[in-house]
């Protein structure tokens, strides 16, 4: 038997879940290493999909798999099976079982009808000044009125923070500017638990920075805690499962954990090594073990690395993988929505759009590259995963910098997306949030925009 042979069985067993430990982390590497094994085992696990859609809502007892599952592991332990028979044995049981229900549904067509994909519009973009350079924005009812409000980083000049508050409409005032810092990126987040949003900052030159709000819109002091050298990203999570949030703080040679210290403050950094220039950085629970992993975008090396946490505030040795990415964009969601986080990556040198889905012995599948409009040095950037049509699957939301564009990517209902639709935007979207702006039930979009100072607003109509 080849090694291909035996890993396509491997992959037969994974998917009914009588692999050992050892047989999955051997699977995992191999499909790490092996296109033709990855897309054989999606393939896989769709069949399986399938199936187990042609079954529903036929019942299969509970005692049923359990049974089948335990004899063909067990059997296979005694008498070495080979591992297509016991993926084999689960399915045929489940089947057997179906018939004696009535199992004649099973005839009937088992492709679900994909939802009919409503194109979306928008309002011609109104501008707002937001300072020089912005770099960075985030969105939440600052002032505790009720409306969303936002906050930009401004990296250019002198640096500072803006605050634009809400009227509820979608339009935006009162403008409040907090000077001498530099900020890369910023944050909103409750820290102290009193209920009220405070900020949290990225500096370039190695902190991260807390601004406790005290109401109305208004910040206190920024407070400095060390975290690397050069801060490009943080984010606000439950990382060592306490009740106090914690930050992740990406910079250039490390991503730097700051445990919630109970009073708004943060412990000493702790910080792991990562070489390749870390840029990006998302939060989320990708191996569903309770704990929150993070997911970290490198320049130099073009790589994306996973860090395992632990849920003490620790992580495992980051693991690495690459397909030529230039990460200008990093988020995670579930964009198949078969209950597992995957990735969404835009990429500015090869002008891309990889959509990474999870793949529990992988941990990712190979990435499904999405056509862009301008597939130039200067691609895509920042990107977000929201429903926009209301339709149940995710669409995706990609801001085109040099063309001053944000481009929809509309959820096809089967777990892919259709060729974009571009929107004018201000000069240089190179962040965005999406978000219900003037309460009619539609996501909007916002971007920052580094070239002319502004932030866009984009209402839906």
């Amino acid at each position: 038997m080849t090694d291909h042979e035996r890993f396509r069985l491997l992959a037969a067993a994974a998917i009914d879940g009588t692999l050992t430990p050892a047989e999955m982390r051997d699977l995992g590497a191999h499909l790490a290493a092996c296109p033709v094994c990855r897309a054989e085992e999606r393939a896989l696990r769709m069949d399986n999909q399938l199936l187990v859609s042609a079954l529903t809502p036929v019942p299969v007892g509970p005692g049923v798999r359990a049974v089948v599952v335990r004899t063909a592991k067990g059997r296979r332990q005694r008498n070495g099976w080979p591992l297509l028979a016991a993926a084999a044995l689960l399915i045929l049981a489940a089947v057997a079982a179906a018939l004696l229900a009535g199992g004649a549904r099973l005839l009937q067509s088992s492709e679900p009808t994909p939802p009919i994909v409503r194109p979306v519009a928008f309002a011609p973009a109104v501008t707002y000044r937001a300072g020089e350079g912005p770099g960075s924005i985030d969105s939440g009812d600052l002032d505790a009125d009720g409306d969303l409000d936002l906050v930009v980083a401004n990296a250019g000049g002198s640096g500072a923070v803006s605050v634009l508050l809400g009227d509820g409409a979608g339009r935006f005032g009162g403008i409040a500017s907090y000077s001498a810092i530099v900020p890369e990126s910023v944050r909103i987040g409750d820290i102290d638990l009193d209920g009220t949003p405070d900020l949290v900052l990225a500096l370039p030159r190695g902190d991260a920075v807390v601004m406790t709000g005290v109401g109305r819109g208004i910040f206190g002091d920024p407070v400095l805690h060390p975290a690397g050298l050069r801060s490009r990203e943080a984010v606000i999570a439950a990382i060592d499962d306490d009740r106090w949030p914690d930050l992740a703080v990406v910079n250039d040679s490390s991503v730097s954990i700051l445990l919630g210290a109970g009073d708004g403050g943060f412990g000493t950094a702790t910080d792991h090594l990562l070489s390749g220039g870390p840029a990006l950085i998302a939060a989320a629970d990708f191996d569903q073990d309770g704990h929150l992993d993070l997911a970290v975008g490198t320049k130099v090396s073009r790589e994306i690395v996973l860090l395992w946490g632990d849920g003490q505030g620790g992580f495992s040795r980051p693991q690495a993988f690459s397909d030529s990415y230039d990460p200008t964009g990093l988020t995670a969601g579930d964009v198949d929505r078969d209950g597992d986080v995957d990735l969404v990556v835009s990429n500015s040198g090869p002008g891309t759009v990889s959509v990474l889905t999870f793949n529990p012995a992988g941990p990712f599948f190979a990435p499904v590259s999405l056509p862009v409009p301008h597939p130039t040095e200067d691609g895509p950037g920042p990107i977000a995963i929201e429903d926009l049509d209301l339709d149940g699957w995710p669409d995706l939301v990609v801001g085109f910098g040099v063309h001053a564009e944000i481009g929809i990517f509309m959820g096809d209902g089967r777990g892919g997306f259709l060729a974009p639709v571009t929107f004018p935007s201000g000069g240089g979207p190179v962040s965005l949030v999406v978000r219900d702006f003037d309460g009619d039930g539609l996501r909007d979009v916002i971007t920052a925009n580094a070239n002319d100072g502004t932030v866009s607003v984009h209402l839906r109509r």
